[in-house]
């Protein structure tokens, strides 16, 4: 029991990650010596709430393989490992929904807040000319069409054919975008009656 005790303990890693843009959030992460380069990255994510794939990790000058094991890189007890930000255009942002719930998304530095805002899922309700009504969630993004396939894929409703979908009166074209049409958060759609097909007998 003693030699198991001390075969644990000896394969645990006290890892000092240096922070140099901001040094308040220094700190130390217990690791053992099979995790990996990645493993650890996402152990400091824990502990500072961020995304693991914005940063990297640097020892000894050297950019961390991410499948390699603490063990194989020789970084052992009491090892500083440096977080450096990973230089690109593409920036993961997080985003609190309103039940609590967090979302992570990776835009451009370019692209603007109303951009985010697209592929930022809502609800709306829709309400079937048999008189249920029933919650989707959508994308700003989304064209018309795709409401379709959304109330088959949330709740395995299949669309008859020849139905059309109406904002506000209006009958809405299947290729344009919602957000075109200025369809929000818990805006009310409705689906028209089938149209009738006229059968011509020759």
């Amino acid at each position: 029991d003693e030699e198991q005790t001390f075969a644990n303990n000896n394969n645990i890693r006290k890892l000092l990650i240096n922070i140099p843009t901001n040094p308040e959030l220094d700190m130390i992460v217990d690791a053992n010596a099979g995790d990996t380069a990645k493993s650890v990255k996402y152990m400091i994510a824990n502990k500072l709430g961020c995304y693991p794939y914005s940063y990297d990790l640097m020892h000894n000058g050297r950019l961390l393989p991410p499948r390699a094991t603490l063990d194989i890189l020789d970084i052992d007890t009491n090892s500083t490992l440096f977080l450096v930000d990973i230089p690109q255009d593409l920036v993961w942002i997080s985003v609190y929904t309103p039940n609590n719930g967090k979302l992570f998304f990776q835009l451009r530095k370019l692209q603007t807040v109303g951009y985010a805002k697209l592929i930022y899922p809502f609800p709306v309700s829709l309400k079937m000319y048999m008189g249920r009504t029933v919650t989707l969630n959508v994308l700003a993004s989304d064209d018309v069409g795709n409401i379709h396939q959304r109330m088959l894929d949330q709740h395995g409703i299949v669309p008859p054919s020849g139905q059309h979908i109406s904002f506000q009166g209006r009958r809405l074209v299947v290729r344009y975008s919602l957000a075109s049409y200025g369809i929000k958060k818990d805006s009310l759609l409705k689906i028209g009656r089938p149209l009738k097909r006229t059968v011509v007998q020759e």
